[in-house]
């Protein structure tokens, strides 16, 4: 049983499933985010043959996203994915008044909802992350293109003080050959990918060591083959480039649907 949600209290919504999903994820006690303290009880609404994963929380202030808060969220994810037809994540911090609001979402949205779910189901998503391992990602390009090091002798040149347009037109020309390398070595290895993933999406490299940063969408039963696979992509590539693989995760980068636009708790929420 869950804990009585009162007057006072808001839903946090963690993730969507298949009734027969939601029914069997319903037991997870103190998992969710904290009140007074304590994890709070996850249970489903089940509507229309889809059910949402919620836990209840007191109405008074805003939900910030502390560690806390995070990682109980991820540790729910982590538990839907486990979900044998799928799960629609929801963003950090979505709420709502209360159940009949979440009722009203389901029934709203149950074709899209089981559409996203058909594309998902019996799957899970991996992370790719390939960086170069080196001490200074431009003396490494410089090394190995000659006309990023005669520009870079040039500009400091005698020891002399570089104007500030010189160093700008040096930063660009080493930004589009780090561009220009990312690209290439994303193309080999999404090619090499191919055959072992249903899809492939690309986030911007946040950093200038990162090669590529890939989210992969892989048949659950396949996740050997294809951990197998990128090692041995990676066993083809220079020492200079490290190959990180990690997961399973929530699959937010391929749900198909915007399921966030559930209408907002009347009240914001304090963690």
């Amino acid at each position: 049983m869950h804990t009585e949600r009162s007057d006072k209290s808001v839903l946090y919504l963690y993730g969507i499933v298949r009734e027969a999903d939601a029914v069997a994820m319903g037991a997870m006690h103190a998992m969710g985010l904290e009140v007074a303290g304590t994890a709070g009880d996850v249970y489903p609404v089940v509507e229309g043959g889809v059910g949402a994963l919620v836990s209840a929380l007191p109405a008074q202030r805003k939900i910030m996203p502390l560690r806390k808060n995070l990682e109980a969220q991820n540790r729910v994810l982590r538990e839907l994915t486990k979900a044998r037809g799928g799960v629609l994540p929801l963003r950090f911090g979505h709420l709502v008044p209360g159940e009949r609001d979440v009722r009203r979402m389901l029934v709203e949205r149950r074709a899209d909802i089981l559409g996203a779910l058909a594309q998902l189901d019996g799957k899970t998503e991996m992370g790719l992350v390939v960086s170069w391992e080196v001490d200074n990602v431009f003396a490494y390009f410089a090394e190995r293109h000659e006309e990023l090091r005669a520009r870079r002798e040039a500009v400091f040149a005698d020891g002399r003080e570089p104007s500030r347009n010189e160093l700008v037109d040096l930063g660009h020309a080493f930004a589009g050959i780090l561009a220009d390398e990312r690209a290439r070595l994303t193309q080999q290895v999404t090619e090499a990918l191919a055959g072992h993933v249903a899809e492939i999406e690309e986030d911007t490299p946040r950093a200038e060591k990162v090669v590529m940063n890939l989210a992969l969408l892989v048949e659950r039963s396949r996740r050997d083959e294809l951990e197998a696979r990128v090692q041995e992509i990676a066993g083809g590539f220079s020492d200079e480039l490290l190959f990180k693989y990690t997961g399973p995760f929530a699959p937010f980068h391929f749900v198909g649907i915007d399921i966030d636009d559930v209408s907002p708790a009347d009240e914001e929420v304090a963690s």
